[in-house]
């Protein structure tokens, strides 16, 4: 059902002089020696924005399709008529409960604050498998994802290892899995819930029974990272999650887990104004409902209230802080885009193929 994914084009990506004639990687499945070149289109570090990919909304119906199997209803009891927490929400619905949800005294905005404390803190995982399965319906079915996986799609080596680091649901690896059957691709996270979702997917790829896409359970701070392994590695929304130092101690670990001369796509939220967040999430959820999106009334609930009381209180890095703390961390920068809607900052990244200590 899956194997005609239509692939985007990577007709752009070309070697470029002083970079290296041709990287060699190891196949994860039959050993075979596979090239992958530096992706030429990429190459701009001016903060424009990623370009929208054509017929991008077709592209993502295989996607589609396997979220729609995958997806289940929220298992939750709310203890007043605010929401019915599996009723579809309507556009015009969306807007009242966006609206409530911003005002912290209102009857829903008081009865979600305590239903998130109820799940835990940021640490707990309880929270995250509740926002995973939420995040899935809203931001799986987001024109500002399809834009950051088709860039990473079109940046990553086409055959080896790929590692997803903070893979969540597998969102990112389904994508890559799909696009390009010589990929094998190690989805990582510290969430079982998130993993189990992911698994659920993975068995949808074609291929998935030659373990193309495989889940690793991890804590991306302190858990011990394979070293010198992986062609190529993804980072989606996840940096912002580390405090200080914690930031540039995960990507030393990621660079160190890379081959000399591999591509590393990070995105992350940037600083933004408080403005530019609103429409951020006005956004997202308007692109997902137009592409079909079965959305809760929970969904929403749970996904915005979390997004304004993180979000609107965040302390991010700008797009120039994140490029500098990359390049501390041993990287090269070979391209910076502003993404997301705006709320985003991409990096085409590689490590060097001579490293120096």
């Amino acid at each position: 059902m899956f194997v005609n994914f239509a692939r985007v084009s990577l007709c752009t990506c070309i070697l470029t002089v002083g970079f290296s004639s041709t990287i060699y990687a190891e196949g994860g499945g039959g050993g075979s020696l596979s090239p992958h070149t530096l992706c030429k289109k990429y190459l701009d570090t001016g903060g424009a924005r990623l370009e929208k990919v054509d017929g991008a909304l077709q592209k993502m119906q295989p996607f589609f399709q396997i979220l729609g199997h995958v997806l289940k209803n929220p298992d939750v009891q709310w203890p007043s008529d605010s929401i019915q927490p599996n009723r579809l929400v309507t556009p015009e619905r969306a807007m009242q409960l966006s609206a409530q949800l911003k005002d912290n005294d209102s009857v829903l905005g008081k009865e979600m604050m305590e239903h998130i404390l109820s799940l835990g803190n940021a640490a707990s995982s309880t929270l995250w498998d509740k926002y995973f399965t939420a995040y899935d319906r809203i931001v799986g079915y987001a024109q500002g994802f399809w834009d950051i996986a088709f860039a990473a799609d079109e940046i990553l080596p086409k055959f080896g290892r790929i590692a997803d680091y903070g893979a969540g649901t597998g969102n990112v690896s389904t994508l890559l899995g799909l696009s390009e059957p010589g990929r094998y691709i190690d989805a990582f996270d510290f969430s079982a819930g998130g993993l189990k979702i992911a698994q659920e997917k993975f068995q949808l790829v074609p291929g998935a029974n030659l373990r193309r896409l495989d889940v690793i359970r991890f804590d991306l701070l302190i858990g011990r990272y394979p070293e010198n392994v992986y062609d190529g590695a993804v980072m989606n929304n996840v940096l912002y999650n580390f405090k200080g130092q914690e930031k540039l101690i995960v990507l030393k670990k990621i660079f160190a887990s890379l081959k000399p001369g591999a591509p590393f796509v990070l995105h992350d939220i940037v600083d933004a104004p408080a403005d530019v967040l609103v429409r951020f999430m006005e956004s997202t959820l308007r692109d997902a409902m137009m592409a079909g999106a079965p959305i809760t009334e929970y969904d929403l609930a749970l996904m915005a209230k979390i997004n304004i009381s993180v979000l609107l209180a965040g302390q991010f890095l700008t797009l120039d802080q994140l490029q500098d703390l990359a390049r501390e961390a041993g990287f090269e920068v070979r391209g910076a885009f502003k993404s997301y809607y705006d709320v985003g900052g991409f990096l085409y990244l590689t490590k060097p193929n001579l490293v120096t200590n």
